[in-house]
């Protein structure tokens, strides 16, 4: 397999080895040597000797074919490295140094310079710019981080080198092992979807813990991603969510950061759990490499005091967890030995004098519940309660088959019970309220990945895509990339999107007459390719019933855009009838520069940027995604009914963001479009107003049918 000399190598040959201790190169020999690496280690520098052994002048005088060389050179001398690297027959390279992606143009010109040489001779390599990469399991640390983790089941993945080195102490104090511990840094060969895809295979990799700042190549991350979390869990923490932040990331890595809400999609898409901060990384770290994974969202909490159990709850909730319901048989159960004062319910207060004895009989008790997937055990210093005793027993009873977090709430009084727990791999957390949010995360996957392996449910939808492409090719022709809002709402009505009678005029006599024929009251607009936003240029007109009021309203609107907007082009206007609605809703789609369209939905209307009550999701869409996408918004409970209200036709929606999806799927030449208002009654739907922009730089091209797409259909 092409990653193993990476990460499984015989043999390793350090380049820039050294004997300074402060240099990076004296930093991965010794770390080799004392991590107890079992294969052949060749030092490559200046000295006929270091570390006891023979020392090379030149990669190419290793008499044995080297899996993987560490590279710790300065960058100006890298690319040729890489090339006698090829030359030797290496299988792959780590790239500690520094200076290029990061380090403008003439860095970026040695990033290509090596991504060629890798590509002729076919090695694997990881970095530039990074810490280097740690397997414990079989004593590889080629990093320049001064501790060997335990081994365990956590693949850790960071750009940041700084970072790993900072979770490397933590996991040392909190006995958390890793299978692998890899530092990608500036990625310019091997990228997370190429780990996701080598660590997918290996049994000993039970989850993966991630930090990253940019994503290069969308298309094979959310594929890799989407076929590992379908089986084992991706916890990741994503910086950048400013604007200030993705351009201290952009600037970091040398890569595009894109739109954080467009991120918190990809990843709801393709499986992974983003965390909020580094302290969360740690907890889940923790929680994944010592407990199961919970099969539900259901927590028992035990406490020997009031409030904390409280504070849980309430944290509990926020993540979206579930307060476990105690069968009856638990209860009769816990009865039976507790103090009769006890809360008699979840969560489970012991009181101020349980003893260890109590404690372990009730989470004895709470863990064969078949109602609870798993338990968070608080313990507050009190004089009548032993922290050592209890944590004692929890881990002499251990290990369990549902995941068991202890907060150990205190300092002095508790830290020796706290470290009784950490090496009996029971995780204990400062606070309840952080044991809570990591079970939140943690209990996220069972769901997830269920949703990946489903079937989707699309609708066979009778769709005119010839008329379609020619109202593009209509909108180009007359030198265009922005459709009328006529134009756009035909171009719906050619895919089964609700739209009502309409007309157009040029005339103050043409708008009379087709008014009349309409029906009042009608709604007049501007009709232009160039005013998107037609209520800022006094473009509309609203309940228009007369002759006077319809040649009023024509006249006002035409002298309203030409002393706002006078370069406007004008095609005259657009003629409505009026209908009555309850609700306002959108439905849109931008492309992304990085994972293509992205589709929106949410309330709509003027008030859309003040309230932001939308959701995104990633085309396609079937019935399930299209409920979700509705169900991540708080209008959806409207919608769906609200305290006794009539539900509207929420299947009806549906079907329709499928339909929508079916044509941003099929045009790859459209860059944005907006329905807003998506007029929404009990019964019906009908598009108020529509925008549609092209993008140019894709009109007249041919490309491979839903290359555009990041998921493919």
């Amino acid at each position: 397999m092409q990653f193993e000399p990476l990460f499984n190598p015989k043999s390793v040959a350090v380049i820039g080895a050294s004997d300074r201790k402060e240099s990076v190169g004296y930093a991965v020999m010794n770390n080799m040597i004392k991590g107890g690496y079992k294969g052949h280690l060749y030092p490559v520098g200046r000295k006929p000797e270091l570390f006891g052994m023979k020392c090379y002048a030149k990669i190419g005088q290793i008499e044995e074919k080297v899996d993987l060389a560490v590279i710790a050179i300065p960058a100006k001398f890298v690319p040729g490295v890489c090339i006698e690297c090829g030359e030797a027959g290496v299988k792959g390279l780590i790239i500690i140094t520094a200076g290029f992606a990061e380090a403008g143009e003439e860095g970026k010109k040695m990033c290509i310079e090596i991504q060629a040489t890798c590509q002729k001779y076919n090695m694997r390599m990881i970095g530039p710019n990074c810490l280097g990469i740690i397997n414990p399991r079989d004593g590889v640390n080629a990093s320049f981080a001064s501790v060997m983790p335990e081994a365990g089941g956590v693949a850790f993945i960071s750009q940041s080198g700084a970072l790993c080195t900072a979770i490397l102490d933590w996991a040392a104090n909190q006995h958390v092992g890793f299978s692998y511990f890899v530092s990608i840094g500036s990625s310019i060969d091997t990228d997370y979807a190429d780990l996701f895809e080598f660590f997918a295979k290996d049994p000993k990799v039970t989850s993966i813990l991630m930090y990253i700042e940019s994503i290069k190549d969308a298309k094979k991350f959310v594929l890799r991603a989407r076929e590992f979390a379908a089986d084992k869990p991706i916890i990741l923490l994503k910086a950048g969510k400013s604007s200030e932040g993705a351009a201290a990331a952009m600037s970091h890595t040398g890569s595009l950061a894109g739109n954080d809400a467009v991120y918190d999609a990809v990843f709801d898409r393709c499986g992974c759990i983003r965390v909020d901060s580094i302290c969360d990384l740690w907890d889940c770290a923790h929680v994944l490499a010592t407990q199961n994974i919970p099969q539900n969202n259901r927590l028992c909490i035990i406490t020997n005091a009031g409030g904390p159990g409280v504070i849980s709850t309430d944290r509990l909730v926020s993540v979206h967890g579930h307060l476990a319901k105690l069968s009856e048989s638990t209860m009769t159960e816990l009865n039976g030995f507790l103090s009769p004062f006890w809360s008699h319910s979840n969560p489970v207060d012991v009181l101020g004098d349980a003893t260890a004895s109590t404690y372990q009989k009730t989470l004895d008790v709470v863990i064969k519940d078949p109602q609870i997937d798993g338990v968070v055990v608080v313990l507050t210093p009190q004089a009548m309660t032993d922290p050592v005793a209890v944590a004692k027993s929890l881990v002499e009873h251990g290990p369990y088959q549902k995941p068991v977090l202890a907060s150990w709430m205190g300092q002095s009084e508790v830290e020796a019970g706290v470290k009784i727990l950490e090496q009996g791999k029971i995780p204990n957390f400062e606070t309840p309220e952080r044991a809570v949010t990591a079970f939140g995360y943690i209990m996220r996957h069972p769901d997830i990945a269920a949703k990946l392996k489903e079937i989707p449910k699309y609708l066979d939808v009778q769709v005119d895509y010839e008329g379609a492409k020619k109202l593009i090719a209509d909108v180009v022709a007359d030198g265009r990339t922005t459709f009328t809002e006529y134009e756009g709402k035909m171009m719906f009505s050619k895919y089964g999107i609700p739209i009502k009678g309409m007309a157009k005029a040029s005339t103050e006599d043409e708008a009379v007459a087709e008014a009349m024929k309409i029906g009042t009251p009608v709604v007049m607009k501007i009709l232009s390719p160039d005013i998107m936003h037609k209520t800022d240029v006094g473009g509309v007109k609203v309940k228009l019933t007369t002759e006077e009021e319809i040649r009023k309203a024509y006249r006002d609107i035409m002298t309203s855009v030409k002393e706002k907007k006078p370069e406007a082009r004008i095609h005259g206007v657009l003629l409505e009838k009026m209908v009555g609605f309850k609700y306002e809703c959108i439905i849109g789609c931008k492309k992304d520069p990085l994972f293509g369209p992205v589709i929106v939905f949410g309330m709509g209307g003027v008030t859309v940027e003040l309230y932001k009550d939308t959701n995104i999701a990633l085309p396609p869409i079937g019935l399930q995604e299209a409920d979700r996408l509705i169900d991540g918004t708080k209008i959806s409970k409207l919608l769906r009914g609200y305290r006794g209200m009539p539900a509207c036709d929420v299947e009806g929606l549906k079907k329709i963001l499928v339909q929508f999806s079916k044509m941003i799927m099929d045009f790859p030449e459209i860059s944005e479009v907006d329905i807003n208002p998506l007029a929404v009654s009990y019964e019906e739907f009908l598009v108020l107003d529509a925008k549609i922009v092209l993008d140019k730089n894709m009109i007249g091209k041919e490309v491979p049918k839903y290359s555009h797409l990041v998921i493919q259909p």
